[in-house]
């Protein structure tokens, strides 16, 4: 719908203007189903000679949507199994969020470690132990389970998950993580 693309395209203007180390590069993949609108890609055209840690913004469409883990998946086979963009590491978000700091991605890059997926807290989530009211500053805590709202983790992790069970990331019978046990 033109409320999703809409929010889609919030959600890449928050990624693509928060501080960064410099020498850090950011590349963006959008992962849509042939069925939405597409992104106005236009929009973005220009940003990457404006902000220098920005090297390109694109889009994989799919021919349908088969969820959450599935389209994730495909978007990681796109641009990391494939090697067309090297990376140490990847971040991995819902198209709704909104940032209360502007620094939101340098402090989830400090906490990034590499045998773990690193996840800010939120007021909604179906994991009590990441629930935060309101923008608050946790110290990290290390969970059994985190929803997949939003996840930093290095590359390396899902070269190995790849290697080990032959998915990059999420196994494919679960389609939509966190929403499954509600369409139970």
């Amino acid at each position: 719908s033109e409320k999703l693309v809409k929010m889609t395209e919030d959600c890449i203007e928050q990624l693509v203007h928060a501080p960064l180390p410099v020498g850090t590069h950011l590349r963006v993949l959008a992962v849509n189903n042939a069925a939405s609108r597409p992104l106005d890609m236009k929009k973005f055209e220009a940003l990457p000679d404006q902000l220098t840690h920005l090297d390109n913004i694109d889009q994989l469409t799919l021919d349908k949507n088969e969820g959450f883990g599935i389209g994730v998946n495909k978007g990681l086979d796109f641009m990391l199994i494939a090697e067309r963009w090297p990376c140490d590491y990847v971040l991995i978000f819902n198209n709704d969020l909104q940032f209360p700091y502007q620094d939101w991605l340098l402090r989830l890059l400090w906490e990034a470690e590499p045998r773990y997926v690193v996840s800010p807290c939120t007021d909604v989530t179906a994991t009590k132990e990441a629930v935060a009211e309101g923008p608050v500053d946790f110290l990290p805590k290390r969970l059994r389970e985190v929803s997949a709202y939003c996840w930093m983790l290095k590359k390396s992790m899902i070269d190995a998950i790849d290697t080990r069970f032959g998915f990059p990331l999420f196994c494919p019978q679960f389609s939509n993580y966190g929403s499954d046990d509600a369409a139970a």
